[in-house]
Protein backbone atom coordinates (compact mmCIF):
# COMPACT_ATOMS: atom_id res chain seq x y z
CA UNK A 1 0.00 0.00 0.00
CA UNK A 2 3.10 2.61 1.03
CA UNK A 3 4.57 1.60 -2.12
CA UNK A 4 1.36 2.44 -4.29
CA UNK A 5 0.79 5.74 -2.46
CA UNK A 6 4.30 6.56 -3.04
CA UNK A 7 3.81 6.01 -6.72
CA UNK A 8 0.61 7.97 -6.92
CA UNK A 9 2.20 10.85 -5.21
CA UNK A 10 4.99 10.63 -7.81
CA UNK A 11 2.63 10.47 -10.93
CA UNK A 12 0.39 13.57 -9.31
CA UNK A 13 3.93 15.41 -8.82
CA UNK A 14 5.20 15.18 -11.89
CA UNK A 15 1.54 15.91 -14.08
CA UNK A 16 1.66 19.15 -11.70
CA UNK A 17 4.95 20.12 -13.14
CA UNK A 18 4.04 19.64 -16.85
CA UNK A 19 1.14 22.17 -16.00
CA UNK A 20 3.70 24.41 -14.31
CA UNK A 21 6.39 23.87 -17.17
CA UNK A 22 3.49 24.96 -20.19
CA UNK A 23 3.08 27.99 -17.98
CA UNK A 24 6.72 29.26 -17.89
CA UNK A 25 8.14 30.49 -21.08
CA UNK A 26 11.69 29.12 -21.17
CA UNK A 27 14.46 31.57 -22.19
CA UNK A 28 14.95 31.13 -25.99
CA UNK A 29 18.04 32.55 -26.35
CA UNK A 30 20.15 30.13 -23.87
CA UNK A 31 19.29 27.00 -23.20
CA UNK A 32 18.94 26.02 -19.18
CA UNK A 33 20.39 23.32 -17.44
CA UNK A 34 17.28 21.75 -15.18
CA UNK A 35 19.15 19.53 -12.94
CA UNK A 36 16.90 17.32 -10.02
CA UNK A 37 19.10 20.19 -7.79
CA UNK A 38 17.03 22.93 -9.58
CA UNK A 39 13.65 24.29 -7.79
CA UNK A 40 10.70 21.98 -9.55
CA UNK A 41 8.80 23.76 -11.91
CA UNK A 42 5.65 23.55 -9.67
CA UNK A 43 7.59 25.75 -7.29
CA UNK A 44 8.67 28.17 -9.31
CA UNK A 45 5.41 29.51 -11.03
CA UNK A 46 4.01 29.44 -7.59
CA UNK A 47 6.68 31.97 -6.65
CA UNK A 48 6.49 33.34 -9.87
CA UNK A 49 2.58 34.14 -9.00
CA UNK A 50 2.99 35.79 -5.93
CA UNK A 51 5.80 37.91 -6.95
CA UNK A 52 3.33 39.40 -9.52
CA UNK A 53 -0.23 38.86 -7.70
CA UNK A 54 1.01 40.44 -4.52
CA UNK A 55 3.33 42.98 -6.00
CA UNK A 56 6.65 41.93 -4.45
CA UNK A 57 9.18 44.30 -4.77
CA UNK A 58 11.91 43.41 -2.80
CA UNK A 59 12.91 40.01 -3.13
CA UNK A 60 16.35 37.66 -1.58
CA UNK A 61 17.07 34.79 -2.78
CA UNK A 62 19.39 31.78 -1.27
CA UNK A 63 20.89 29.40 -3.68
CA UNK A 64 21.00 31.05 -7.67
CA UNK A 65 19.84 29.11 -10.15
CA UNK A 66 17.52 28.37 -12.81
CA UNK A 67 15.11 30.64 -10.28
CA UNK A 68 17.31 32.99 -10.72
CA UNK A 69 17.11 33.52 -14.41
CA UNK A 70 12.87 33.13 -14.26
CA UNK A 71 12.56 35.56 -11.37
CA UNK A 72 14.70 38.43 -13.42
CA UNK A 73 12.46 37.65 -16.47
CA UNK A 74 9.23 38.49 -14.29
CA UNK A 75 11.29 41.54 -12.77
CA UNK A 76 12.52 42.85 -16.00
CA UNK A 77 8.92 43.59 -16.76
CA UNK A 78 8.79 46.27 -14.04
CA UNK A 79 11.03 49.30 -12.50
CA UNK A 80 11.62 49.80 -8.99
CA UNK A 81 12.01 46.32 -7.37
CA UNK A 82 14.89 44.57 -6.61
CA UNK A 83 15.93 41.16 -6.23
CA UNK A 84 19.60 39.62 -4.66
CA UNK A 85 20.52 36.32 -5.00
CA UNK A 86 23.38 35.04 -2.88
CA UNK A 87 25.43 31.60 -3.72
CA UNK A 88 28.52 30.26 -1.85
CA UNK A 89 30.46 28.96 -5.05
CA UNK A 90 32.06 31.23 -7.14
CA UNK A 91 32.22 29.48 -10.81
CA UNK A 92 28.50 28.98 -10.15
CA UNK A 93 27.41 32.55 -9.54
CA UNK A 94 29.55 33.84 -12.29
CA UNK A 95 27.51 31.10 -14.69
CA UNK A 96 24.29 32.32 -13.56
CA UNK A 97 25.66 36.18 -13.68
CA UNK A 98 26.81 35.30 -17.59
CA UNK A 99 23.29 33.86 -18.21
CA UNK A 100 21.62 36.84 -17.15
CA UNK A 101 23.95 39.42 -19.58
CA UNK A 102 23.44 37.36 -22.45
CA UNK A 103 19.67 37.42 -21.66
CA UNK A 104 19.80 41.12 -20.90
CA UNK A 105 18.52 40.58 -17.35
CA UNK A 106 21.58 41.47 -16.17
CA UNK A 107 19.90 44.55 -14.04
CA UNK A 108 17.12 42.60 -12.85
CA UNK A 109 19.06 40.38 -10.42
CA UNK A 110 22.45 40.87 -8.86
CA UNK A 111 23.99 37.70 -8.24
CA UNK A 112 26.37 38.01 -5.51
CA UNK A 113 29.20 35.61 -3.47
CA UNK A 114 28.73 34.67 0.26
CA UNK A 115 31.29 32.08 1.13
CA UNK A 116 30.02 29.69 3.74
CA UNK A 117 31.25 31.04 7.56
CA UNK A 118 30.45 29.55 10.91
CA UNK A 119 27.54 30.67 11.85
CA UNK A 120 26.06 31.35 15.53
CA UNK A 121 22.29 30.94 14.46
CA UNK A 122 23.25 27.52 13.15
CA UNK A 123 21.36 25.10 15.40
CA UNK A 124 23.73 22.21 14.64
CA UNK A 125 26.62 24.31 13.85
CA UNK A 126 26.94 24.52 10.41
CA UNK A 127 28.47 26.85 8.52
CA UNK A 128 26.09 28.98 6.61
CA UNK A 129 26.32 32.26 3.85
CA UNK A 130 28.93 35.13 5.01
CA UNK A 131 26.39 37.18 7.29
CA UNK A 132 29.00 40.18 7.10
CA UNK A 133 28.55 39.82 2.99
CA UNK A 134 24.68 39.90 3.11
CA UNK A 135 24.20 42.71 5.74
CA UNK A 136 26.61 44.77 3.82
CA UNK A 137 24.36 43.97 0.87
CA UNK A 138 20.87 44.52 2.11
CA UNK A 139 21.96 46.88 4.51
CA UNK A 140 18.05 48.39 5.81
CA UNK A 141 15.94 47.07 3.48
CA UNK A 142 13.13 45.69 4.09
CA UNK A 143 11.96 41.95 2.32
CA UNK A 144 8.56 41.15 1.00
CA UNK A 145 9.66 37.99 -0.78
CA UNK A 146 12.40 35.19 0.47
CA UNK A 147 12.99 31.92 -1.42
CA UNK A 148 15.62 29.50 0.38
CA UNK A 149 16.67 27.03 -1.53
CA UNK A 150 20.65 26.84 -0.76
CA UNK A 151 22.86 26.24 0.82
CA UNK A 152 22.94 22.44 -0.21
CA UNK A 153 21.92 20.09 2.15
CA UNK A 154 22.36 17.31 1.17
CA UNK A 155 24.57 15.76 3.72
CA UNK A 156 23.66 13.95 6.89
CA UNK A 157 25.72 16.89 9.49
CA UNK A 158 24.04 19.62 7.08
CA UNK A 159 20.55 18.98 7.70
CA UNK A 160 19.65 22.18 9.20
CA UNK A 161 21.90 24.31 7.00
CA UNK A 162 19.13 26.07 5.97
CA UNK A 163 17.64 27.03 9.11
CA UNK A 164 19.97 30.79 9.77
CA UNK A 165 18.08 32.38 7.08
CA UNK A 166 14.91 33.72 8.83
CA UNK A 167 16.70 34.14 12.16
CA UNK A 168 18.97 36.44 10.84
CA UNK A 169 16.83 38.32 8.35
CA UNK A 170 14.07 38.26 10.32
CA UNK A 171 14.32 41.88 11.51
CA UNK A 172 14.77 43.09 7.32
CA UNK A 173 11.41 41.43 6.72
CA UNK A 174 8.55 43.56 5.26
CA UNK A 175 5.06 44.37 7.11
CA UNK A 176 3.31 41.70 4.52
CA UNK A 177 5.77 39.33 2.49
CA UNK A 178 6.11 35.55 1.70
CA UNK A 179 8.91 33.05 2.34
CA UNK A 180 9.03 29.90 0.10
CA UNK A 181 11.16 27.09 1.69
CA UNK A 182 12.35 24.36 -0.89
CA UNK A 183 12.73 20.92 -0.90
CA UNK A 184 10.35 20.19 1.89
CA UNK A 185 10.33 16.73 1.13
CA UNK A 186 13.29 15.81 3.51
CA UNK A 187 12.27 16.33 6.84
CA UNK A 188 14.72 18.73 8.03
CA UNK A 189 13.20 20.80 5.71
CA UNK A 190 9.68 20.51 7.56
CA UNK A 191 11.62 21.21 10.83
CA UNK A 192 12.83 24.48 9.59
CA UNK A 193 9.57 25.50 8.39
CA UNK A 194 8.05 24.77 11.70
CA UNK A 195 10.85 26.25 13.31
CA UNK A 196 10.17 29.14 11.38
CA UNK A 197 6.75 29.43 11.86
CA UNK A 198 7.12 29.67 15.41
CA UNK A 199 9.46 32.13 15.33
CA UNK A 200 7.56 34.57 12.73
CA UNK A 201 3.59 33.72 14.59
CA UNK A 202 3.30 32.42 10.49
CA UNK A 203 1.96 29.35 9.80
CA UNK A 204 4.09 27.30 6.95
CA UNK A 205 1.85 25.73 4.49
CA UNK A 206 3.71 22.34 3.09
CA UNK A 207 3.06 21.43 -0.65
CA UNK A 208 5.00 18.02 -1.04
CA UNK A 209 3.11 16.90 -4.77
CA UNK A 210 3.20 20.25 -5.85
CA UNK A 211 6.60 21.25 -6.48
CA UNK A 212 7.71 20.01 -2.41
CA UNK A 213 7.98 23.35 -1.26
CA UNK A 214 6.52 25.23 1.81
CA UNK A 215 5.59 28.48 2.36
CA UNK A 216 4.44 31.50 4.94
CA UNK A 217 2.79 34.26 4.45
CA UNK A 218 1.98 37.27 6.49
CA UNK A 219 -0.57 40.03 5.74
CA UNK A 220 -3.17 40.16 2.92
CA UNK A 221 -2.53 38.68 -0.09
CA UNK A 222 -4.42 37.19 -3.01
CA UNK A 223 -3.70 33.19 -4.01
CA UNK A 224 -0.67 32.27 -5.46
CA UNK A 225 -0.62 28.53 -5.79
CA UNK A 226 -1.79 26.81 -9.00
Amino acid sequence: MDFIRKMCSQIIGKSYDNFALQLLELPQQHYMPWTSSAMRPGALACILNDLEINHRTNIVEFGSGISTIFIAQCLAQHKGRQFHSFDHDPQWANYISSVLRELGLQDAAKVIVAPMRPCKESPTNSPWYDSAVIYETLESQEIDLLLCDGPPAHAKHDQMVRYPAVPILKNQLAENYSIFLDDIHRKSERRIAHEWGKMLGVPFRSFLLEGSFAHGVKGPHHNFVI
